[in-house]
């Protein structure tokens, strides 16, 4: 072991807290280590004049001490047990403002997110009446297309039969509304 752990051994056998087989190993190592022998006597003399000391104190001043002791553990003791005296909402304050700011946290994420939840409850609760078609973008395309389609069905039927001069003018009018058709979705012809 170290000399350091020896020196605590010398220290606690002059306080008589070192047992017996470390007062043994503390005994062997003085007598072949001069430096812990040096320490030791220093020690000793050390505790031998704190003894000393403490043995030159006046009873009167101890009874003093002892006395200033007792008044202040009272006054601690009257001052850990007393009820506070600080108004109640003073106290509760940290607490009160924390939950009045998650409240309207609270309303303010409701007041948000009720407009999207309720669109997809209506979208949900709809969705047989609908078909596939009217949940795409509606310019009303589906519906010129297929008065177009109806166009040209009676004009090839018309020409089929040899009523050319009427047919003309009718497919004229087929053409002009492909036309303005295509240009609406952003095709030249």
């Amino acid at each position: 072991m170290k000399c350091t752990t020896y020196r605590n051994y010398i220290l606690l056998r002059h306080s008589g807290e070192l047992g017996s087989l470390r007062r043994s190993l503390l005994a062997r190592h003085l007598s072949r280590c001069a430096a812990c022998r040096a320490y030791a006597e220093d020690a000793a003399l050390v505790m031998t004049s704190a003894r000393q000391q403490v043995a030159d104190v006046s009873p009167a001043a101890i009874e003093a001490v002892l006395s200033f002791a007792r008044k202040a553990h009272s006054r601690s003791e009257e001052i850990r047990f007393r009820p506070s005296r600080e108004p109640l909402l003073r106290q509760w304050r940290p607490a009160l403002v924390y939950a009045g700011f998650s409240v309207l946290l609270l309303i303010a994420f409701v007041t948000v997110l009720s407009p999207v939840l309720q669109t997809r409850r209506d979208v949900a609760k709809h969705s047989g009446e609908f078909a596939a078609g009217a949940l795409a973008w509606d310019d009303g395309m589906d519906d010129e297309l297929s008065e177009l389609s109806g166009l040209m069905a009676t004009v090839s039927a018309d020409w089929g039969n040899g009523e050319s001069s009427a047919a003309g003018s009718e497919i004229e009018d087929i053409e002009r509304l492909a036309r303005e058709l295509l240009e609406l979705e952003g095709v030249q012809i």
